[in-house]
């Protein structure tokens, strides 16, 4: 996706990612997953994630 930092996931207390929540990444780069999702998982017309 091009994106201009890396994403981090947060950690609970026992180092285990905490999957339902705390998914950190930079205001710019949460725009291009939203631009991806808007256009069914595409882009710039590469399927990145399944439509389904």
């Amino acid at each position: 996706m091009g994106a201009e930092a890396d994403a981090k996931w947060s950690l609970d207390a026992t180092g285990r990612e905490v999957a339902y929540a705390y998914f950190n990444a930079t205001l710019r780069d949460w725009a291009r997953l939203g631009l991806m999702l808007a256009h069914d998982g595409k882009w710039n017309d590469k399927a990145i994630v399944p439509e389904k």
